[in-house]
């Protein structure tokens, strides 16, 4: 449900970012899904220069990333186990290959394609089935000694490295996909209404309810396409969409790492562009980037996700919305970069602090979503 000239302008952003192609009928191919974590496009690779360029960043410093980026891939990809996986996690591992996925041409690091195959043969059999549960209480643990994934999180993020990828044999499967996170949905009476939590049973979480909306925003051709034979299937995304507005305008009013998911929440909910709670929200969360200096903490506390949360939607914003980058402040790329470069570490990954937070003290993760964070920042 589209709202005004804004709102479009978000959609088609959105859905052009990244073309991926799913078999559509016998011989045919349509163009048909996007994410906005994504690479060139088909466009012509930009030199190192250009990238400076585009991106507002003097050419030291883009000069800079570029070299931080082929350093990161290079060990993220090292970390792949022999299963496909990253850190035995579908979450973890579909942040790893989009990652992957999407370098720019400057850094000069193509993936192995054996090795993509393997990460996506492993989500696909994840989500082609409930993937362990982590519960409240226990310590589950995974075969690599990882926390174990969240259902409704592995679900919603594991899916986005098969959209990526456009493999026609994962289609099926990203219809189950959406299917489980339409069910996954807090409809219960109260604050949390319209949420999304990471497993039955928990509180809403902002983060989950953006990766939700996420995922089926960029799956609903997949009902649309289908729609002779469930026609109410992309009714049912709308609604979920629109149910989850009044949550997430709730969380960008607490600020900190709520906000950032908060705010790339409503903008995968199609929210008015001109709606005033998620201009103010999104203008707050870019000034307090911006002003962030060496050594502060990243996005007020929120890690590695809540800083890609936000340069995420910043992005979005500036190539959506007609005069959008003069609204932010002119130095949030810059920020984003150095605050990335000074935390790396000597081999190229980046850990968050011990007891961090969302498993980011597992540098799978961590450099994973870092090395994301920086694609956006510099491009």
């Amino acid at each position: 449900m589209v709202e005004d000239a804004h709102s479009l302008r978000f959609y088609f952003f959105v859905s052009s970012c990244l073309r991926v192609r799913f078999l559509l009928s016998a011989g045919i191919r349509c163009l048909v899904l996007g994410l906005l974590l994504a690479g060139t496009g088909g466009r012509a690779a930009p030199t190192e220069s250009r990238l400076a360029t585009a991106a507002s960043l003097d050419e030291s410093l883009a000069l800079e990333a570029t070299a931080a980026m082929r350093r990161a891939a290079t060990r993220l990809a090292a970390m792949q186990g022999a299963d496909g996986a990253w850190a035995g996690q579908a979450t973890v591992t579909s942040l790893a290959l989009v990652a992957l996925l999407n370098l720019p041409p400057a850094v000069a690091f193509v993936p192995e394609p054996a090795a993509v195959k393997r990460g996506l043969d492993y989500l696909h059999q994840q989500l082609a089935r409930p993937p362990a549960v982590a519960r409240p209480g226990t310590d589950t643990r995974t075969a690599e000694g990882a926390p174990a994934d969240y259902p409704v999180l592995a679900t919603a993020v594991g899916a986005l490295a098969l959209i990526r990828a456009g493999r026609p044999e994962d289609q099926e499967v990203l219809r189950v996909v959406r299917t489980r996170l339409l069910a996954a949905q807090i409809t219960s009476d109260g604050p949390e209404t319209g949420g999304f939590p990471p497993a039955p049973g928990r509180a809403a979480d902002p983060a989950v309810t953006a990766a939700a909306l996420e995922t089926l925003f960029l799956t609903g051709p997949l009902d649309r396409l289908a729609a002779p034979s469930r026609p109410d299937a992309a009714r049912a995304a709308d609604l979920a969409a629109l149910a989850a507005r009044r949550y997430l305008q709730r969380c960008c009013q607490t600020g900190g790492a709520p906000a950032a998911h908060g705010v790339l929440g409503l903008m995968y909910a199609r929210t008015a562009a001109a709606d005033p709670r998620l201009l103010n929200a999104l203008i707050t969360l870019s000034v307090r980037l911006e002003e962030r200096g060496p050594g502060d903490d990243l996005c007020a506390g929120g890690g590695y996700a809540a800083l890609l949360a936000t340069v995420k939607a910043c992005r979005v914003w500036e190539r959506s919305v007609p005069g959008g980058a003069g609204r932010l402040p002119p130095g949030w790329r810059a920020t984003a970069t150095r605050l990335l470069l000074e935390r790396q570490d000597g081999d190229g990954a980046w850990r968050g602090a011990a007891g961090s937070a969302g498993w980011e003290n597992r540098p799978e993760l961590a450099t994973a979503l870092a090395l994301a964070t920086l694609e956006l920042a510099t491009r």
